[in-house]
Parts: C-alpha cells; structure tokens; sequence
C-alpha cells in the first residue's frame, strides 16, 4: 500500500497542475499573513490612541503622581 501511495504522490508532483495549485496555496496564505499583519499593526495603532486619550483624560495631579507632565504625553506615543 504505501509504495503504490508513493507512486502515486510522485505522478502528482509531476503533474503541472498540482504545481500550480501549490503555487496558489502558497500565494494564499501569504495574503492572508500579509492582512492579519496588517490587521495587527491597526489593532496596535487603535490601542496606543486609546492609551494616549486615557493619559490626556488624566488629572495634572494624577500625571505628576505618575511622573509624566501633560507635554510629554504625546511624545510617549511616538
């Protein structure tokens, strides 16, 4: 059994269209890393504005506790 399953798989590499679909498999999932990346580096863009607000939204007294002055605060997030 597994010498003529050996056979078999070795046509099929053979074979240009099973190249083919392995080229496609390949360029998917490359795209599809590509957007989750992208997806990513937005989620982390939304949070560090989120986190940025939450800072500007703080009292002066707070920020001093915390040893950052309010001029600062953007310069945090760059």
């Amino acid at each position: 059994m597994e010498a003529s399953q050996a056979i078999i798989e070795r046509r099929m590499r053979q074979h240009a269209g099973f190249t083919l679909v392995e080229i496609l498999i390949e360029l998917s999932v490359s795209a599809f890393r590509a957007v989750l990346a992208r997806i990513d580096a937005a989620a982390l863009v939304r949070r560090r504005q989120m986190l940025r607000g939450e800072f500007h939204g703080m009292s002066d007294h707070l920020l001093r506790d915390i040893g950052v002055e309010r001029s600062q605060i953007d310069a945090l997030f760059h």
